[in-house]
């Protein structure tokens, strides 16, 4: 194959990839703390952490949450509940080297394979799964009992525009989801 045929087939092939990712819109209100359902409020008030939380109300394409955003010993968490308050996942932003060999070996494999240019611009550890366990792995970090997932935020460029996925991964790293970050319209009209 001479090179412009390669060239072509490398741009439809990365262009295959978008395509078939789902694609994520969020936005995001900050919610009076009068507004919070009580059982989500009474999980934050259990956690082992006194810092000031910050409240947001969250419309995305596969339904509304509610979130507590806070910042302890210079990580950030973020707590996601469905509207009735019941727990969905905790967030906790890491850093790279924060992720195992492994898991890494496996992501970066992922992301040579399907994207030509990728830089990891967020990179969060998910954990869900009931209140108490999710509560009880807070407070002593044992993980019995608890799903963890690696959620990316990746900057690629394809045909020569920039575009933001978020990527999740198992806790071995092997791929779930993608889903390409879809911008808010900034069109002004000017009269």
């Amino acid at each position: 194959m001479n090179p412009k045929n390669l060239t072509t087939f490398v741009i439809i092939f990365l262009s295959l990839n978008v395509i078939q990712a789902q694609t994520k819109f969020e936005k995001e209100y900050r919610l009076k703390n009068s507004s919070v359902p009580a059982n989500a409020q009474a999980f934050i008030d259990s956690l082992p952490f006194q810092e000031k939380v910050k409240w947001y109300f969250e419309e995305n394409n596969t339904g509304n949450s509610i979130e507590a955003k806070f910042k302890t010993h210079k990580t950030k968490y973020s707590i996601e509940f469905d509207v009735d308050g019941k727990l969905q996942d905790v967030e906790i932003e890491i850093k790279w080297p924060d992720v195992s060999k492994s898991v890494q070996d496996q992501i970066i494999t992922f992301l040579d394979a399907n994207y030509g240019f990728f830089k990891i611009k967020k990179i969060q550890v998910q954990h869900s799964g009931t209140s108490d366990y999710v509560l009880h792995f807070l407070n002593d970090k044992k993980t019995q009992d608890i799903t963890t997932r690696y959620e990316l935020i990746v900057k690629t460029r394809l045909i020569r525009k920039v575009v933001l996925f978020e990527i999740v991964f198992d806790e071995k790293g092997q791929h779930l989801s993608t889903a390409q970050i879809q911008f808010k319209n900034i069109d002004n009209l000017e009269y």
